[in-house]
């Protein structure tokens, strides 16, 4: 995994984001600020998704 890892790190192609994630990630920073939704510490959000 970490060969992998490397390998892709370093390698010079830039992948570009789909056009919608942008307005999801803007949708999603205001629900924050606005305090509809809370960041979870990434134990907490697999502990979350393991229950689903």
């Amino acid at each position: 995994m970490e060969a992998l890892w490397d390998d892709l790190s370093h390698e010079g192609v830039e992948v570009d984001s789909p056009s919608w994630h942008e307005a999801v990630l803007r949708e999603t920073e205001q629900r924050v600020v606005s305090g509809e939704e809370a960041p979870l510490d990434w134990d907490a959000a697999k502990r979350h998704l393991r229950r689903l």
